[in-house]
């Protein structure tokens, strides 16, 4: 695909920073948006000595589009990095996401993916691109709902093992805390996106789930044995962030939009348990009439669990 293409598209490139590099990463053109994120930024400067990229060992021979989570300074953003040639050249495109707006997130991955693959239903791109709209709008409705946390997390995560796994046998998570919980459809889509992040990251392929409300605020701590890549990373960088984006690699981009769709994201290592966690904090309100609306959680949860096997399907 051509340069102009991807930059023209949805005028991304007066709405994003926005890079172009050459096929070793030496910066080309930037754009406005760009110069005004990235300090020293300039053409023949070499990308990595300016932003650092969870996953740079892919890029090289990159035959399609990825999305990575890249840290400039000590902020992280998501951002999407689309191979070119045009002629005999070779090289990248590369698109940051304001980390601002999560919306923005999945319109932008959508929009890369449709660009690059088309949105023929028959083609997995075009699975992939459908699924992020559904589940963008799923998280478009804010409904506030009581629900009974182990009954509806219990379905949904069942319902994502059988896609991945094709069997229930195995046992991968337990749910505990609180009967019933008060929850936004984010926070569905969010418990849900998180569960085969935590598998990635466990050393045994499980992880165990407390979900809580309390003072107008919805919790789902996910715990598990680390596995030996995050313990190294822990070591290393500390009990932060960037040790669990590190240890995710391509997949850190779907731990830092989860981060985006909550009101507290927090990670962490619990010397006493010797257990990794991610705790998710969700505001919903004081919510007197409990109603259930159940359509849109199973909404929600179909739309969460269809994209995130299409995702590790690729």
């Amino acid at each position: 695909m051509e340069i102009s293409e991807i930059m023209s598209d949805l005028n991304r490139s007066d709405q994003y920073p926005a890079i172009v590099t050459d096929g070793s990463l030496t910066v080309d053109y930037f754009n406005k948006k760009a110069e005004s994120l990235i300090p020293g930024l300039r053409a023949g400067a070499a990308i990595d000595e300016l932003l650092s990229f969870c996953d740079r060992d892919e890029y090289d021979g990159l035959a399609c589009p990825m999305t990575d989570t890249v840290f400039c300074g000590g902020d992280e953003y998501f951002c999407t990095v689309c191979p070119v040639k045009s002629g005999i050249d070779a090289g990248y495109v590369i698109i940051i996401a304001p980390s601002a707006d999560a919306d923005q997130y999945l319109s932008m991955k959508a929009a890369v993916l449709s660009e690059f693959y088309g949105r023929e239903k028959d083609s997995p791109a075009g699975m992939r691109f459908e699924a992020c709209l559904r589940l963008a709008a799923a998280i478009g409705k804010k409904n506030t709902s009581a629900v009974d946390a182990r009954a509806m997390l219990g379905d949904a995560l069942n319902y994502y093992c059988r896609l991945k796994y094709g069997d229930t046998v195995r046992q991968r998570f337990e749910i505990r805390g609180d009967d019933v919980v008060v929850m936004t459809t984010g926070g569905a889509a969010a418990s849900v996106l998180l569960f085969p992040v935590c598998l990635q990251l466990s050393s045994n392929g499980f992880c165990s789930l407390t979900a809580v409300y309390d003072d107008n605020t919805m919790s789902v701590r996910f715990e598990f044995d680390p596995c030996k890549k995050l313990r190294g990373n822990l070591s290393l960088f500390g009990a932060c962030r960037r040790a669990f984006y590190r240890t995710l690699g391509r997949e850190s981009a779907e731990l830092y939009f989860i981060s985006r769709l909550t009101d507290g994201f927090d990670v962490g290592f619990d010397e006493e348990k010797g257990k990794a966690f991610i705790t998710i904090n969700l505001k919903c309100g004081r919510y007197n009439k409990l109603k259930a609306h159940s359509e849109d959680f199973i909404c929600v949860c179909r739309a969460a669990a269809d994209y995130m096997a299409e995702i590790l399907a690729v």
